[in-house]
């Protein structure tokens, strides 16, 4: 019965326990008037050893990342979203090209 019991308090202990990391990109959104419009700024921090893909990732890469906003008849969106960091290129035998990505943060504008 001991050991019964043991067993199953043993299994929701590691039940608990969570396989990864469940959000390692903490994100931070902010509207800087310029003018009179406005630049959307939205900075993403990574968590170490995670890495966010840059948004050109080129043929045959991993999926980039892609930033898209709602429509809204209020707003109109003029330009490319750029992205501002430190860009770390490493070739990736998995996908048999050159990756682009960031380590710890990066800036979309």
């Amino acid at each position: 019965m001991k050991k019964l019991v043991f067993t199953a308090l043993l299994l929701v202990g590691f039940s608990a326990l969570p396989a990864q990391v469940q959000n390692p990109v903490s994100w931070k959104y902010e509207a800087k008037k310029k003018g009179a419009d406005y630049e959307i700024v939205i900075t993403a921090t990574v968590d170490k050893p995670w890495h966010i893909y840059s948004q050109n990732t080129g043929k045959n890469g991993p999926v980039p990342t892609n930033i898209t906003f709602k429509k809204n008849p209020l707003v109109t969106i003029s330009g490319n979203v750029k992205e501002t960091g430190k860009l770390e290129k490493v070739y990736d035998k998995n996908f048999s090209t050159d990756v682009l990505f960031y380590s710890s943060k990066v800036v979309f504008t």
